[in-house]
């Protein structure tokens, strides 16, 4: 320790017994503090999942809109397509009967 520390713990009032790991106090205080952090990690990683699942629907919702409009817009070139189709076939039909 540096001197400034001893001066300090020197300073501080006590009674001259060290708490040791042995004393039921300090048990106590060691499981309080791990449930503490134990259920601080579980409410995170539980507020985290829900987060990430929300978003996830959303952009699945998103996929499925962008689906729909996809397939709206080749089956309306489909139907031009075919339409194209028939008009050349009418087309070359007109060329080869004259």
């Amino acid at each position: 320790m540096s001197v400034a520390c001893d001066d300090i713990a020197r300073s501080i009032p006590h009674n001259r017994k060290v708490i040791t790991v042995n004393e039921p106090q300090v048990w106590a205080a060691l499981g309080v503090l791990a449930a503490a952090l134990a259920s601080t990690i579980t409410a995170f990683t539980t507020s985290l999942n829900r987060t990430m699942n929300a978003r996830f629907d959303r952009v699945d919702t998103r996929i499925d809109a962008l689906r729909d409009v996809v397939d709206t817009r080749f089956g309306s070139v489909e139907r031009r397509l075919d339409g194209l189709d028939a008009d050349v076939a009418a087309l070359i039909k007109r060329q080869l009967d004259e």
